[in-house]
C-alpha cells in the first residue's frame, strides 16, 4: 500500500514538475527495474532514482519497469504506438533481462507472462532453435539460455532501435566474480561474458551510448546494490552522466 501511495505521489508531482518544465528538453524515458530505488528495507521507489532526478531538470515523461520483466522489446512494441518523434531525447535502459543466461524453466515463465502477445509468441518461435541449443553451463542444475539468439537480435531488434531518433541507450555495468551484493540467489557463472557480447553488439550499431563499463569492481560494489541496481552513489553518478548526455544532444 505504502508503495503504492509513494508510485502516485510521484506521478502527481511529475505532472506538475512537466508543466513547470513545459519549455525545457521533453525527455522520455524507458527503463526496466533499474529506474527504481530499492530500500534497504524492501520495496522500491522512483524518489531517488535517476529518473526522480532528471524529472526536476527536464519535461519528463517515464515508463519504469512497466511489465513483470521489461525487455527491449517491450519497448519496441510501445514505440511502435507512441510518438517518441515529439520527444528531444529518448532515454532507454533496458537489455540486462533480454541478455542474460536463464534457466530454460525460466525463460518460459517469462515468456508465459506475455502469452497473449503476439511478438513475443513469434519470438518464442523464431528462438525454438536457440533454446534447444541451450548452454551446458548450469544454473541451479538447469542448462541456461537467454531470451532470444544473437541472430534475432542483429535482424529483428536492433534495426528497430536504429530507427528511432535521439534514441540514448544505457548498457549493463560488468558483474564482479564472487559477488552478489544484497542478491541471496547467485548469478549464472557465464552472466558477464555473456550480457557484455549482446551489449558489444548494440553498442556497435547505435550512435548514441551511455557505457557503464569502465566501472571496476570497487565502483560496482559501490555503485550497485546487487551488480545489477543502483545504490544512491549510482544514481547520482548515472543522473549526471544522462544529464551530460542530454545537454550534449539539445545544445542547438
Amino acid at each position: 500500500m505504502k508503495e503504492k501511495l509513494l508510485f502516485k505521489i510521484f506521478e502527481l508531482q511529475n505532472f506538475f514538475l512537466r508543466k513547470k518544465n513545459f519549455n525545457k528538453p521533453k525527455v522520455f524515458v524507458y527503463t526496466d527495474s533499474r529506474g527504481f530505488n530499492f530500500k534497504p528495507k524492501g520495496g522500491k521507489t522512483p524518489f531517488g532514482s535517476y529518473v526522480g532526478k532528471l524529472s526536476l531538470d527536464y519535461n519528463l515523461t517515464y515508463r519504469i519497469c512497466p511489465e513483470r520483466h521489461t525487455t527491449i522489446v517491450d519497448f519496441m512494441q510501445y514505440s511502435a504506438k507512441a510518438s517518441l518523434s515529439n520527444f528531444d531525447v529518448v532515454i532507454l535502459h533496458c537489455g540486462v533481462v533480454d541478455f542474460s543466461p536463464r534457466p530454460v524453466s525460466n525463460i518460459e515463465k517469462v515468456l508465459a507472462g506475455k502469452i497473449n502477445n503476439p511478438v513475443f509468441n513469434a519470438l518464442k518461435q523464431e528462438n525454438k532453435t536457440h533454446y534447444e541449443n541451450a548452454s551446458h553451463l548450469l544454473y541451479n542444475n538447469e542448462k541456461t539460455t537467454t531470451l532470444y539468439s544473437e541472430k534475432y537480435f542483429i535482424s529483428r531488434v536492433i534495426p528497430a532501435l536504429s530507427s528511432i531518433q535521439n534514441l540514448v541507450w544505457i548498457n549493463s555495468n560488468h558483474f564482479v566474480t564472487g559477488w552478489d551484493g544484497n542478491y541471496k540467489n547467485g548469478r549464472p557463472m557465464n552472466i558477464d561474458e555473456t550480457v557484455d557480447s549482446y551489449d558489444k553488439l548494440l553498442s556497435e550499431r547505435l550512435p548514441h551510448i551511455i557505457s557503464l563499463k569502465n566501472w571496476d569492481n570497487g565502483e560496482i560494489k559501490k555503485y550497485t546494490i546487487d551488480n545489477i541496481h543502483f545504490s544512491r552513489e549510482g544514481f547520482d553518478i548515472l543522473y549526471k552522466t544522462i544529464k551530460n548526455k542530454i545537454e550534449e544532444l539539445t545544445k542547438n
